[in-house]
């Protein structure tokens, strides 16, 4: 993943979507201003993201300092391990012969 573009990360992501614990939201609004689709608005006095615009993109859980964005990483994993197979299979494919793999 990590010799992908952003974009491709974006896309690699687009499946996975973060969710909000409105126990831990403070409703400080910050996820709001750094949400680049706006799939986040406030519903009953904590975020809310709305999965159907959300990019999965992950700024939100980035710029929450309550600890109140978590990934549902369990939930679209196997499509997620796809797309990075694939991008590896990408980079594997363009530099034959001269690369080092590492698995931990």
């Amino acid at each position: 993943m990590g010799c992908a573009a952003r974009a491709g990360k974006l896309e690699q992501h687009s499946e996975v979507h973060p969710r909000i614990n409105s126990k831990h939201c403070t409703n400080c609004g910050v996820c709001l201003d750094y949400c680049p689709s706006e799939a986040i608005s406030e519903r009953d006095g904590s975020a809310f993201i709305a999965d159907d615009r959300c990019l999965g993109c992950g700024e939100c859980l980035v710029v929450c300092k309550a600890g109140a964005v978590k990934m549902r990483w369990g939930e679209d994993s196997a499509l997620l391990q796809e797309k990075m197979a694939e991008y590896a299979f990408a980079v594997q494919s363009r530099f034959k012969g001269k690369i080092g793999f590492l698995n931990f």
